[in-house]
């Protein structure tokens, strides 16, 4: 992917997040709880992205108790802690984007309105995969399966706690497979609006 579509996303993902109004998506709306994935290849679950920065966590931000990376964690979703980043068992991967852009929205909303802010949390998590295509990250699929498992931990988690919950976004960081594949990018953006339902 080239880096100026990856800004791209970047800026739009922020935009979004800030609520400025883009002609083909609606305002997200913030609950209590807002489930924010990374989903994609491997810089998406923070492949060779050490140290990690986030090791305190200083905007409320939550994870799964089995890591921001719950399949390296027995997939372990039976309660949310305090976001903080760690390097996977093996080494090879470190900080990921959702503690990144989780941390400077907290910090956006706190500027922006601090009533909100003091209310609203992200539970974030890494769910992607390296080194695959879109296809294999599309729907029905095995990794598309674990947002779907994040979702439902998520939601039951939130009504014990007495919260609202929602994903109003996600993170994706893909397309390096596919470049190398030499797929058009009419065929990416038609696998991405399949996926996505725009």
């Amino acid at each position: 992917m080239k880096m100026n579509t990856c800004v791209r996303s970047g800026v739009l993902f922020c935009l979004l997040m800030a609520g400025v109004p883009c002609s083909f998506a609606q305002k997200p709306v913030l609950t209590d709880w807002n489930y924010l994935p990374s989903y994609g290849q491997s810089l998406s679950v923070g492949r060779t992205a050490k140290p990690v920065v986030i090791t305190e966590q200083k905007n409320g931000n939550l994870m799964f108790k089995g890591g921001v990376r719950p399949f390296e964690g027995d997939n372990d979703r039976s309660a949310a802690v305090p976001l903080v980043e760690r390097v996977s068992p093996d080494g090879a991967r470190g900080e990921t984007p959702v503690s990144g852009a989780s941390g400077n929205f907290m910090r956006l909303l706190k500027k922006r309105d601090a009533g909100k802010a003091a209310r609203v949390r992200f539970l974030c998590s890494a769910d992607g995969v390296g080194g695959v295509s879109i296809g294999v990250l599309s729907k029905s699929n095995a990794p598309y399966q674990r947002i779907l498992d994040d979702l439902t931990a998520g939601r039951e988690l939130a009504d014990k706690a007495g919260k609202t919950f929602s994903m109003p976004c996600f993170l994706w960081t893909q397309g390096e497979t596919d470049q190398q594949d030499k797929k058009t990018r009419e065929w990416y953006k038609e696998k991405m609006r399949a996926d996505s339902g725009y």
